[in-house]
């Protein structure tokens, strides 16, 4: 794997372990976020929208 970041990390023994750090580490994320459509999204705006507002209380 081809990559300018490393994870480095000791084992119990004392050993050096070296992780190659994947560069599209959000590339994932952002494929399963594009699998939305504007219904969902709208559908969260209008909860958050209608979400009760913070009661206000005494402090303990």
């Amino acid at each position: 794997m081809a990559t300018d970041r490393v994870q480095i990390s000791r084992t119990a023994e004392g050993d050096l372990l070296i992780h190659p750090c994947a560069r599209k580490r959000g590339a994932a994320l952002l494929a399963t976020l594009a699998g939305f459509d504007s219904t969902f999204a709208n559908a969260l705006e209008h909860n958050h929208a209608s979400a009760l507002p913070m009661q206000d209380r005494e402090s303990l």
